[in-house]
């Protein structure tokens, strides 16, 4: 059983947080587990990677796992794709760890194969809706946000879409306005 979840690792040392009070948060770093049934575009593979959580509580995770440079603060800038998002609230934590490779170039200086690889174990959650079942919108307002900016974007009728998170401002007074399916 391990006492601590490692956060990072490099030429700073090592952060760490209490296993009891980290398993139930969403971090950057952190692994989702797809159920079977959701994995349909752009989903493929079992475990995917989050790389941050916005203030708005989202987390924006690479399909698969992609190459993780893991960051000081326990984020990651990772290579591989495709990318979808999730609020972190449609993840379900199961208080489970998994094993995954982060890297960065701890005290080597940057360069061909200077690279620190790791050996990690990080919380797993699993995810409880596809991506597709929200849709994301910038607007001043609501029912602006539901209409779209664009020709092609579809209504968001709120007897389909329900609001569920009014980010923060965002842009000019506008926010981000996230609506799941009912």
């Amino acid at each position: 059983m391990h006492n601590h979840i490692v956060e990072s690792i490099g030429s700073w040392g090592v952060v760490s947080t209490p296993y009891q009070s980290r398993m139930g948060r969403v971090k950057g770093g952190d692994i989702i587990e797809i159920p079977e049934n959701l994995r349909s575009y752009p989903i493929a593979h079992r475990y995917s990677r989050i790389a941050s959580v916005d203030e708005d509580g989202v987390a924006s995770v690479c399909e698969g796992m992609g190459s993780a440079h893991l960051l000081r603060d326990g984020n990651c800038d990772i290579s591989g794709g495709p990318w979808w998002s999730i609020p972190i609230s449609l993840l379900a934590p199961k208080h489970e760890l998994y094993e995954s490779t982060y890297w960065n170039w701890g005290n080597n200086p940057v360069g061909a194969h200077k690279g620190i690889y790791y050996q990690i174990y990080r919380p797993v959650h699993t995810l409880t809706i596809h991506p597709y079942e929200v849709k994301y919108r910038y607007a001043l307002q609501e029912d602006h946000a539901r209409k779209g900016h664009f020709m092609h974007d579809e209504y968001l009728d709120p007897a389909e879409w329900t609001l569920f998170i009014k980010g923060k401002e965002y842009y000019d007074g506008e926010h981000r306005w996230i609506f799941k399916k009912i």
